[in-house]
């Protein structure tokens, strides 16, 4: 489980998931709780980049939909992909912290 508590939040790049075997990713989101206020849409996005030494270049794959409510979930197709991917919170507001986990399968076409 993640929980992030302010927005820019991102994976550490060390921890980056090397995908480099794939074609695309089948995710899932859920958004365990929250702490304070309701969040006014809580959306995360995937990044990716084809190296872990630099946080330069990591442009955004893919959006998950924006989700209020605790123990709701989304689902995202992200069809292209980089070596390796990681997840990134730009934009937090409304609740003081978020759990959330990102559950995934990765594909090759």
């Amino acid at each position: 489980m993640i929980r992030v508590a302010a927005a820019g939040a991102v994976h550490l790049i060390q921890q980056a998931v090397d995908v480099g075997k794939y074609d695309q990713l089948d995710l899932m989101m859920l958004l365990v709780g929250f702490e304070g206020s309701t969040p006014a849409g809580f959306a995360p996005t995937i990044i990716g980049g084809m190296q872990r030494e630099t946080p330069d270049g990591w442009p955004t794959l893919g959006t998950f939909a924006a989700l209020t409510a605790a123990n709701s979930m989304a689902v995202l197709n992200v069809p292209r992909l980089f070596r390796y991917v990681r997840w990134n919170v730009p934009v937090f507001t409304g609740a003081t912290a978020i759990s959330f986990q990102i559950r995934g399968m990765a594909r090759q076409n």
